[in-house]
Formats: structure tokens, sequence, C-alpha cells
């Protein structure tokens, strides 16, 4: 739905039933006029041959809610990946994640698909990541398991590249600072690589366990646990715990940065760090 800055409802669209043991947790984004949502969930039964898929990726008119396009995705397990765009010679791709069909590119103005590499064997929750022409996507689960896939995207044919399956994160999403990706593990455990080749720069155990994904700010990474520690690290080469700061309360959500300024949310504080006073 669309609201106004004053409240006021301008326009919404039913997306219909969503079918999963964990609820609706993926997040829309803009593209260009478009807001995009992704529904990778499961249906109650799978459909008989010729019956659509109820798992699918719409794009709706950002002023009025008319929607602009709408593709079906196949159904396995559910996914909270939100896309991200990735931008070619020949224009943008919508890069997303499934379990179904792993790392695949929509044409963001038609919805069209232009590849797919199906890599994953688990839930996918976190989103996608570039780091030059390779992309990045992770899969997992409460059990374990989890591994990153890079693809390298500037190939005719997207390939894959090499995976990482030591100390891989299941729900936060990896950050990117230059040709280096670091991965924060879910268990507290920070891992520093080359995003060309996947070698280890460092592996440091940070403690706390991890439901939000690290932001960066210039040449500092920060982190929430779920119990409300905010940790800073050093967005390097070498490893540096810059410091902790403790909310004090439950959090399991992803720092936001805007206008110099970091909002942090708990399960009932919204927090306003640093910039001017006005």
């Amino acid at each position: 739905m669309a609201i106004d800055h004053f409240g006021k409802d301008v326009w919404s669209v039913d997306l219909g039933p969503w079918v999963s043991q964990h609820g609706f947790g993926t997040s829309p984004m803009l593209v260009k006029d478009k807001v995009v949502v992704t529904c990778y969930h499961e249906n109650p039964k799978q459909p008989n041959a010729g019956e659509p898929s109820t798992a699918f990726v719409i794009a709706v008119d950002q002023a009025t809610g008319e929607i602009r396009w709408k593709t079906p995705r196949k159904i396995d397990t559910t996914s909270y990946s939100v896309p991200c765009l990735r931008s070619t010679n020949g224009g943008e791709e919508l890069i997303s994640l499934s379990t179904a069909e792993g790392i695949f590119a929509l044409d963001p103005d038609s919805g069209k698909e232009l590849w797919s590499l199906p890599v994953f064997s688990m839930r996918t929750v976190s989103s996608p990541v570039l780091v030059g022409d390779m992309v990045f996507g992770t899969t997992g689960s409460g059990g374990g398991g989890n591994y990153v896939v890079a693809v390298n995207a500037a190939k005719a044919t997207p390939e894959v590249a090499y995976e990482v399956k030591k100390e891989a994160p299941y729900v936060p999403t990896p950050v990117a600072a230059g040709d280096l990706l670091f991965l924060w593990s879910d268990k507290g455990i920070v891992t520093c690589i080359e995003a060309k080749d996947g070698k280890a720069v460092w592996q440091k155990r940070v403690a706390g366990n991890y439901s939000g994904s690290p932001v960066r700010v210039k040449d500092k990474l920060y982190c929430i646990d779920d119990l409300g520690t905010v940790v800073v690290l050093s967005a390097t080469r070498e490893f540096a715990e810059l410091g902790r700061m403790e909310l004090k309360e439950e959090c399991r959500t992803t720092p936001a940065i805007s206008g110099g300024r970091m909002y942090l949310r708990t399960t009932s504080h919204l927090y306003s760090i640093g910039g001017k006073a006005t």
C-alpha cells in the first residue's frame, strides 16, 4: 500500500494469501517508477500441470498501484530475499534469489527472465550483493549447512565462480568494501574474503547471535546482535574491533543510514545517532 506524508491512503494492492511457517518477511523496493515485491512462498499443495504458480515477483506503478508486470516463479521453500539492481552494457538487471531458481535476473521493465542458475538447496533470506561483475547469494537453514555462491555475471552465460562453505551466513546479508566481501554469520563469526576468488583474508569470532545484517559506513562495519549490542569493526584487510554499544533490549534489525545519521530500532525504541541537531 501507499500512503502520503499526512497518513492518507493513496492506493493498495492485494497480493493474495501468504503461506509459510514464518510469515511475510520480505521488503518492497523502488525501481524507477515501480514498486517491486517478491512473493516466494509455499503453496498448501503444489499446483497441477497447467495451473499457475502462486509464487511470483510483481511490479506496480509507484503513483497508482497499477500492476505493470507479474512474473510467476517456481515454488519450493519460502524465501525472503529482496532483489537488487545490476547495471550491464545493455541496461539493467533485477537480480534476485530463491530456493527453487537460485540466483536469477529479470528485466526490470518487463519482468522477463534473463538468466537463472539453480544453485541453492535451502532457504534464501539475505539479499544479493554485487562486487564488480560478481554476484553473491547465500542459502542456509536454522540447522546449518549454510553456504555462499559467487557467480561471474560478466560471462555471456553467467556461471558459478566459487562457493564459501565455512561459517557462511544464513540470515545476515554480506557487505562489500572495495574488492573485499565481509560475511557476518548468524553465530557471530565474521569472515573477510577476496571477492574475486573467495580467498580468506581473516576470520574472527565477535560473539552473539545475529538476525540483522551489517552495514558499512566508510571504513567501518556496524551490526547489532539479538540482545541489542552494536558491534563496530574495521572494514579493512586487518581485523580490528573498534567498539561496542549496548542498547539493552532485544533487536533483530539492520541499522539504517541517512543524512549523516544512523537509525537503530529495538523492540520498543527508535534511536537516531550522529548528525547535527535541528
